[in-house]
């Protein structure tokens, strides 16, 4: 999804392209990555972000949200309990 900032919504470019969501953990700096991989033959990677430590969490449902002064990363899950477990 895409913000518009003009409409103020969130817009789907294309509701048949499906993305798998990769955390990547580099323990010798203690970091992390959010890596959302295409599921298709082309398999591109569409999200390649690192996530600040200082990030706030929060849980709705569904949803999982990283914040920090800069920036807002929202996660929508398939179900309730797979984003219950997701840390």
């Amino acid at each position: 999804y895409t913000y518009d900032t003009h409409s103020k919504l969130w817009e789907n470019p294309d509701a048949a392209v499906f993305f798998r969501l990769f955390v990547v953990h580099l323990p010798r700096g203690g970091s992390y990555r959010l890596l959302g991989v295409e599921q298709n033959e082309g398999a591109a990677v569409g999200l390649n972000t690192p996530v600040p430590a200082n990030m706030i969490v929060a849980r709705k449902g569904r949803f999982v949200q990283f914040r920090d002064k800069k920036n807002i990363y929202l996660l929508a899950f398939t179900s309730k309990d797979d984003a219950a477990i997701f840390e």
